[in-house]
């Protein structure tokens, strides 16, 4: 069965390779983008929950960081899709160029 993927992947020109990869790569961004979002979201909602206020000394500062953690997660995916779009935009051009 390796020698059918094998001969599979040596028939696919290298153009449409990178543009399958890309095409799955931006798939898992869709699928993964929501949940980061809606983890944001739900810890932007919890200190204006009224139990906030008796936690202990610890708990504020791991909020926090894993607010900022959540922040720049949600930061990077969206970077990296407008990224990856992007760079299937200009190898689209440059296979229609060719």
């Amino acid at each position: 069965m390796a020698d059918i993927a094998h001969a599979r992947d040596d028939e696919e020109p290298e153009a449409e390779r990178v543009n399958r990869e890309l095409d799955q790569l931006l798939g898992a961004l869709r699928v993964a983008m929501p949940g980061v979002q809606v983890l944001f979201a739900f810890l932007l909602a919890v200190p204006f929950q009224q139990r906030f206020a008796q936690v202990t000394e610890f708990q504020p500062d791991v909020y926090f960081m894993t607010l900022l953690a959540s922040a720049a997660a949600s930061a990077l995916f969206v970077g990296l899709w407008f990224v990856l779009g992007l760079v299937r935009r200009i190898g689209t051009e440059r296979c229609d160029a060719t």
